[in-house]
């Protein structure tokens, strides 16, 4: 069996967190202020949990609005995919032994 790279499980996580990012990041285009700043939170989540878990909050605190959505965003879709990654070597690895 040939070994492939591309992880399909984080691929599928990818797109399933760009679904759901590109959706609050639309509806909060329509909302207010308040909303809109609430629902960018909520795209990006998953790296808003690590970077608070590990104590690294200070440095995304002083960076412009525009550059943390573009990095966090870009951030979350690679830890999503290395934990697509490591479930799809964790399954594989178990249908094998």
């Amino acid at each position: 069996m040939e070994r492939t790279w591309i992880s399909k499980t984080g691929l599928s996580l990818c797109a399933i967190y760009l679904i759901f990012a590109a959706a609050m990041l639309i509806a909060g285009s329509t909302a207010d202020p308040k909303g809109a700043y609430v629902l960018g939170q909520i795209a990006c989540l998953p790296v808003f949990l690590l970077i608070t878990a590990f104590g690294l909050d200070q440095f995304v605190a002083g960076q412009p609005w525009l550059n943390n959505y573009t990095t966090l965003i870009v951030l979350s879709l690679v830890i999503l995919y290395g934990l697509g990654w490591v479930i799809g070597a964790v399954t594989s690895g178990s249908r094998r032994g």
